[in-house]
């Protein structure tokens, strides 16, 4: 039983670390990071496609830390909570690249 209690809470330091750490990394990531491949695809409105990722970003940070502030409160391991946010990140990414890239 210790065992798993002591699981339970490296999950929620694990969550709330995570989310601290990508929102750090959506304040600070240099730019070179944030670009997708220049030999595949143009940047149409850079400015606007670097706000986009660090806007995606900063709320996959802040729904880890949510997610592990959460699990304070509830006893259980929620493997669900690591499929949407990947979910929404897909989508997202997908949606900015359609949006703000061309292919070359």
């Amino acid at each position: 039983m210790d065992f798993l209690f002591s699981l339970l809470l490296l999950q929620k330091i694990l969550f709330i670390t995570l989310g601290i750490t990508t929102i750090l990394l959506s304040k600070f990531l240099p730019v070179k990071f944030l670009l997708p491949n220049p030999t595949e695809y143009t940047v149409i409105n850079m400015k606007k496609y670097i706000k986009s990722s660090k806007i995606l970003l900063f709320t996959l940070g802040i729904y880890y830390v949510l997610c592990g502030i959460l699990l304070f409160f509830i006893e259980t391991f929620l493997l669900l909570m690591h499929t949407i946010p990947m979910m929404y990140s897909i989508l997202y990414v997908y949606h900015i690249q359609k949006k703000y890239c061309k292919k070359n």
